[in-house]
């Protein structure tokens, strides 16, 4: 028994193994947790590891009453669409299976936008052993991110937010 937990132990310690691994829980965060929007600095991702990405169609805005029935996931700014009001992004979509992507949320306050990736925690949470799920989406934004107007994480759900999800 001791053996076990000690290889159990190293392995959370190590990798986070216990995160979508039959533990029924999400990745923890053992880095910091963001507490209030983040200014996006708009550098495209030039990589290509966010191209074998299943795509979420199309980046659906949702109303307040859905947003406030979810929870905020992280996201990485890809690049812009064909226009500077849609981003391209990669989102942590959840577990696919316990926690499942909603659809983004996307507020202006005339200087910034605020998005939100939003996924849904399903009423069973017991049998959740499908790993983390990447996704990308294209996403409409309510005005371009033109004349200074800065794009903005959401705050995070803080056992989703893990800076090593898009490495």
């Amino acid at each position: 028994m001791l053996a076990i937990s000690s290889v159990l132990a190293a392995c959370l310690v190590a990798s986070g193994c216990g995160a979508g691994s039959g533990s029924g829980l999400p990745p923890t965060a053992a880095a910091t947790v963001r507490v209030g929007p983040v200014v996006d600095p708009l550098t495209p991702d030039g990589s290509t590891w966010a191209q074998g990405l299943d795509e979420q169609p199309a980046g659906q805005l949702l109303d307040d009453a859905q947003v406030e029935s979810g929870i905020s996931m992280p996201w990485k700014f890809l690049g812009f669409g064909d226009t500077r009001s849609v981003v391209d992004v990669a989102f942590v979509a959840g577990d696919g299976d316990c926690v499942t992507p909603l659809g983004f949320a996307a507020t202006t306050d005339g200087d910034h936008v605020e998005l939100r990736a939003v996924s849904v925690v399903g009423a069973s949470r017991e049998a959740c052993a499908d790993p983390i799920v990447l996704r990308r989406a294209s996403v409409q934004l309510p005005v371009p991110l033109d004349n200074g107007i800065q794009l903005e994480h959401a705050p995070v759900e803080p056992d989703w937010n893990s800076p090593s999800d898009f490495d």
